[in-house]
């Protein structure tokens, strides 16, 4: 009983000083991966005229023509033309995501600190998730990349349904920040997010890239100015190899604001968190690609801005707007 009390008090020692720090070793960087800078590859001039001379913000816009009561970063309310919009626009990425073969999720919005910690989150930094101490459960909202990793996690997908290819429409969280630009920094919004499993490193890349594509098309028929950039290795997260933000001009803030991101994390969370992919006489790790379609807060904020007295709504959102 000595030697495996002893025994015991080694391996947790190993545990503290091995294999808890390891868990912070980052991802290994896809080629495409900028070092210093990000990397514009593709920039769209929006079709919208721009009736906003004085670059007046979304927050005072959308209170005088009655579409927006905002309060404060973590309470405020879409109204009228606004909450109709919002909802048109989730319609409109889940049906073009529904036609390129997505299957629709529904996740938790409350996440055990395992599976956090398994997507390369730390567990105990306020910044990164809301932290529920007492329930060991963080809320990150449905429409995360760590809410459909917590279902997969010591799960095998059959080689011959992969790509997997999923979607959910729910809640997004975002903990407390000291700048305050209305609905682009607002605590919670609505978001739709996407996570496709593939069986190689080639193959997930194939899906980045045609997804990427995608984003385009989506982006380009609601015809604000954006861009798509390459995010530097700076600014990604730990199980990120590479990244792409969608980014929308905010007439106010004379600036790109993201509204959307995909990333490339290969076997890395999948390894972690035991997601397996089997065929046949062979089980080999998940490569995953993830990422937000849009955030409507941030949509919704930009084409608040595009005119001073009335909400701009595309054209291809029109046809789902509820009469």
């Amino acid at each position: 009983m000595t030697k495996l009390h002893t025994l015991r008090e080694h391996i947790s020692l190993l545990e503290k000083e091995v294999v808890i720090p390891s868990l912070s070793i980052p991802n290994i960087l896809h080629p495409e991966c900028p070092l210093t800078e990000m990397k514009i590859v593709f920039q769209h001039i929006g079709q919208i005229k721009v009736d906003n001379k004085d670059r007046i913000g979304h927050l005072e816009i959308g209170k005088s023509i009655d579409c927006l009561n905002y309060i404060n970063s973590v309470i405020f309310y879409l109204q009228n033309e606004a909450s109709l919009c919002e909802l048109a626009a989730l319609t409109y990425f889940n049906e073009s995501l529904e036609n390129l073969n997505f299957i629709p999720f529904c996740n938790s919005d409350l996440i055990k600190s395992v599976i956090i910690e398994g997507c390369g989150i730390d567990i105990i930094d306020a910044d990164k998730t809301f932290i529920l101490n007492e329930s060991n459960l963080h809320l990150t909202g449905s429409a995360s990349l760590q809410s459909f990793c917590a279902f997969l996690t010591k799960q095998s997908v059959g080689g011959n349904k992969l790509p997997l290819k999923l979607y959910t429409t729910g809640r997004s969280y975002k903990p407390f920040n000291d700048n305050n630009y209305g609905l682009f920094t607002a605590v919670q919004s609505n978001a739709v997010e996407i996570f496709i499993g593939s069986m190689d490193e080639s193959k997930a890349k194939e899906q980045f890239d045609e997804m990427l594509i995608m984003y385009k098309q989506f982006y380009d028929d609601i015809g604000l100015d954006y861009r798509i950039v390459y995010s530097p290795v700076s600014t990604l997260e730990i199980w990120e190899s590479l990244r792409a933000q969608v980014e929308l001009y905010s007439v106010s803030c004379q600036d790109y604001i993201v509204v959307g991101s995909l990333s490339l994390s290969g076997d890395f969370i999948s390894k972690r968190l035991r997601i397996y992919w089997s065929g046949k006489n062979k089980q080999r790790f998940l490569h995953i690609v993830s990422g937000k379609i849009v955030d409507t807060n941030v949509l919704l904020g930009c084409l608040l801005e595009q005119n001073v007295n009335k909400l701009i709504i595309p054209d291809c959102l029109k046809k789902y707007i509820i009469s």
